[in-house]
């Protein structure tokens, strides 16, 4: 029978102390490691979410996070690291590239011509105030009839209404989108000054409605 003081039975304390330590600290490594990637997936796709693309280096930064996290979490669990770090190469360009299709698909939505499904309150409460007029910008590039200006001169004022965002902020990019399609159209005479002037005029409506 081996004797609790022993220096046998001393090392053997130590060391199941020391390992013990060193498994808290490997648990505590892989959780901070699966926040740093989660928060950089809420990075990539939030943004998404608002039809804005990720850049290019989110696509290192999300490969190295989850390549890491594999790579550790292999090592902790006792598999086969190598594959556990080219999995998470894998799934962390997976992710970047959903993050670009759903901020692309997102973009069509927000910025779009306006459709008949998206003429409601709870849709425009989603969007900017640019977000408003980019869409409706974007319908009177289709169609520039009189009664065209006057249902998207609805539309935008209604949606203007309840979107989000600063209006000062909203009123400065408006003065300064104004000033060059409004500019333009003074000196253009192509084919494509009627569409020009449509939204000339809508930009003249929405300023006097909201910035003055």
């Amino acid at each position: 029978m081996k004797n609790r003081n022993s220096p046998v039975s001393s090392s053997e304390n130590i060391n199941t102390k020391r390992k013990q330590k060193n498994s808290k600290l490997a648990v505590i490594g892989i959780l901070l490691l699966v926040v740093f990637t989660f928060g950089q997936y809420l990075a990539m796709y939030l943004p998404a979410f608002n039809g804005v693309q990720p850049q290019l280096f989110f696509l290192f930064i999300s490969m190295l996070w989850t390549a890491l996290l594999g790579l550790f979490g292999a090592r902790f669990v006792g598999r086969k690291k190598r594959y556990a770090f080219i999995a998470g190469l894998i799934i962390g360009g997976a992710a970047f590239a959903g993050a670009l299709l759903l901020g692309d698909l997102r973009s069509d939505k927000n910025t779009g011509p306006w459709s008949q499904s998206q003429l409601q309150q709870s849709f425009m409460q989603g969007l900017s105030k640019n977000q408003c007029l980019l869409k409706s910008s974007s319908f009177l590039k289709r169609c520039d009839s009189a009664a065209c200006l006057k249902t998207m001169s609805a539309v935008t004022t209604d949606c203007i209404s309840v979107a989000s965002g600063p209006s000062p902020e909203f009123c400065l990019s408006l003065a300064a989108e104004q000033q060059l399609v409004c500019g333009l159209t003074e000196t253009d005479n192509t084919a494509d000054n009627n569409k020009g002037n449509s939204l000339c005029l809508l930009q003249q409506k929405l300023h006097s409605r909201f910035c003055r």
